[in-house]
């Protein structure tokens, strides 16, 4: 750990994925926080270009930056002048991640997490030089090729941010991603999952590491374990057991399997299993039933498209539905306003198309237990928990719900942890970056000390 007195230290878990990249932070006052952008990045002049500074935006929103490293490490991250996140996309240049493209050979994804660290740590009012632990992840199937070791040879060192727009304009700071050159990579840079437990089982509130209410086998670093993660384009799959990771048992979905088909799901093969596409499907259905209510009620219209991405249609017609599911409505009506069209039921719309994809998710889980039939730890995470909760939630268990020898299926995230569910992995790796350096735990506590007095 750096002893200069004028370095400040944060800890992580940097979870770039090829939809959004998400990061857990541990505050001033010692708790779990986290914020997440999309994974984009465009080329920006070097003036100003007035995206907007005001203090009312996101911490998030309006990102310019003039990136420059600072170390002679590998050279792969280029500096120079970007838009990140929301604000790439306004550029019709935009670098966005594709698909196929390995996130340890994507400056994409390393320059949109350096940029959300530096948000985090203006976030936590640190200035000057932010010392940070690397703690992050790679698909399994990319650790078992070696590419840890290349993904974190690019992220250490500094990295110099000056943000020349939104709501940190004209402060700069420097991001220092500091390794133990005799500390083999996995300390730094883990297999996807393997931390999902971690990421699962605990909170962290003032400092401290809090167990939640889920069976404690799959907290085991060590155990047998199943993990589902149904993301953005992908459904992955990865079974640990005590020797270590299955090859064989460890995969990656784009499409609903052939197997469906024995199992009388036959309807199901082939459908896409990305959460991302079933929110555009439903955000292109809503759109049309708004169009449709504008020309029936003779109002013009100037835009097909009312929602300015899927972040925004999720938190403006989603997520209220599901946190009523959570709550434990057993079915909540979907009745949203936009503008002149005012109290539309959406229901008959959304729930159909949220079912399928409960269901997909729910049957590539059961799959996936009966391969690795001898393992009895499941746990279901990541963004298309909240898509598909109705069903997750309803089918959790056999027999009776209230029985005493009910069979649960799978964990779920605890109910206080669903919003959550899409940042378990990088809240993992959080966890075991405070495991990791708990010097710098210790640093930390005794700077939020200081300031309390």
């Amino acid at each position: 750990m750096s002893k200069a007195k004028e370095f400040e230290y944060q800890l992580n878990g940097g979870d770039p994925g090829n939809t959004n990249t998400k990061l857990s932070y541990l505050t001033k006052e010692g708790n779990i926080a986290e914020i997440a952008i999309p994974t984009a990045i465009a080329q920006a002049p070097s003036h100003v270009s007035n995206l907007g500074s005001s203090k009312t935006l996101q911490a998030t929103d309006n990102l310019h930056i003039f990136l420059q490293p600072l170390d002679d490490t590998d050279g792969f991250i280029k500096g120079g002048y970007y838009w990140v996140g929301s604000a790439a996309k306004l550029s019709d240049q935009v670098k966005e991640a594709r698909d196929g493209q390995n996130k340890h050979d994507s400056q994409v994804h390393m320059i949109t997490m350096i940029t959300l660290e530096a948000v985090a740590a203006r976030l936590n009012g640190s200035e000057g030089t932010v010392v940070i632990p690397p703690s992050s992840g790679l698909p399994v199937n990319l650790i078992k090729d070696g590419a840890r070791e290349a993904f974190l040879s690019r992220i250490k060192g500094s990295f110099q941010i000056t943000f020349l727009d939104g709501m940190f304009k004209n402060d700069t700071l420097i991001i220092k991603h500091e390794v133990d050159e005799s500390a083999p990579a996995s300390r730094y840079i883990h297999a996807e999952a393997t931390k999902a437990g971690l990421g699962m089982g605990f909170n962290v509130k003032n400092f401290e590491m809090i167990e939640n209410d889920v069976d404690q086998s799959v907290i085991d670093p060590d155990g047998a374990l199943i993990v589902s993660d149904p993301g953005g384009y992908t459904y992955d799959v990865a079974t640990f057991e005590s020797q270590g990771i299955n090859s064989s048992l460890t995969t990656t979905y784009h499409v609903v399997p052939p197997e469906f088909a024995q199992a009388n799901l036959a309807e199901l093969v082939g459908k896409k299993v990305g959460g991302n596409h079933i929110v555009e499907r439903l955000q292109d259905l809503v759109n049309k039933k708004i169009i449709e209510i504008h020309k029936e009620n003779d109002l013009p219209l100037f835009q097909d498209n009312f929602f300015r991405d899927r972040a925004e249609f999720i938190d403006i017609v989603l997520k209220p539905y599901i946190k009523e599911l959570v709550e434990g409505e057993e079915e909540p009506l979907i009745v949203r306003s936009f503008g002149y069209a005012t109290n539309i039921d959406l229901t008959d719309i959304i729930v159909p198309v949220l079912d399928e994809y409960g269901k997909i998710v729910f049957n590539l889980n059961m799959m996936a237990r009966q391969k690795a039939s001898s393992i009895g730890s499941n746990i279901i995470v990541g963004g298309g928990v909240l898509l598909g909760y109705k069903v997750l939630r309803d089918r959790q268990t056999v027999g009776d719900p209230k029985a005493a020898n009910k069979i649960k299926l799978y964990e779920l995230p605890p109910k206080e942890m669903i919003d959550s569910s899409p940042f378990i992995n990088a809240r993992g790796y959080l966890i075991e970056a405070m495991i990791n350096n708990s010097e710098i735990v210790e640093v930390l506590i005794k700077q939020n000390s200081k300031v309390k007095k």
